[in-house]
């Protein structure tokens, strides 16, 4: 009678080692933390939920740039560029716990509005829209639309902006007023993206909008995201 043996299957060292770097660089941040300079780099090169946090931001915006045309792409580039330069303003000089939190849900966010962005281009207005200055949120009710708008200075936070009003389609663009106050907040299509123009009031020099904090803005261009908030 013959004996069979059977063996199972083995990795050879040399695999295993092959592929211990692999995973090690799908651990950490999206940079070299040997050369981490900046205090937000080090901070994050120093706590493994900012180094997952950074991660998921870098593989996000990748998918993102891929989902979107190329007018879409190069402004969230741009978009992007922000988000670095003022990502670290949260941080105090010894990198406290609280700081690092503050920085942690940033990053999260940051995450997870570059998720959320669709790789089919929305038709309409009605949805989520975001970008590294705050968010956009219109819904339909009935004949209209509630829209709401919030945005930031995105370094300290030097001013905010504040409106909820309705919207009534008026030739392919949406205008929002709000209540209590003449002047009309304009959403249009630009490409992929939502462009959002503030129309000062007729006739009134030197206005500003009460909606807004001193040298405040809604103006600029968001991008459709089901994780914008």
């Amino acid at each position: 009678m013959q004996h069979v043996v059977t063996r199972k299957p083995t990795r050879s060292i040399a695999g295993i080692a092959f592929l211990l770097p692999i995973a090690a660089y799908a651990a950490g941040p999206s940079f070299d933390c040997a050369k981490a300079s900046s205090d937000v780099e080090v901070a994050i090169c120093g706590s493994t939920a900012l180094m997952a946090a950074d991660r998921d931001i870098a593989d996000a915006y990748g998918m993102a740039r891929r989902r979107l045309d190329r007018q879409a792409g190069l402004a969230l580039v741009q978009d992007q560029r922000a988000f670095l330069l003022t990502r670290g303003y949260v941080l105090t000089p010894d990198n406290n716990r609280s700081a690092q939190k503050r920085l942690l849900e940033s990053m999260q966010n940051r995450a997870r509005f570059l998720q959320g962005i669709p790789a089919q281009t929305r038709s309409g207005f009605a949805g989520q829209w975001g970008s590294v200055l705050g968010f956009v949120s219109v819904l339909a009710v009935g004949n209209g639309y509630e829209v709401s708008i919030n945005t930031v200075e995105p370094t300290i936070g030097r001013w905010v902006c504040d409106i909820d009003g309705t919207g009534t389609l008026v030739e392919g663009k949406l205008l929002v007023k709000n209540a209590g106050d003449r002047a009309v907040v304009q959403l249009s299509h630009d490409g992929e993206l939502l462009k959002v123009e503030t129309l000062p009031p007729p006739g009134i020099q030197n206005w500003h909008a009460p909606f807004c904090g001193s040298n405040g803005s809604l103006d600029g261009e968001y991008f459709p995201s089901a994780g914008a908030n």
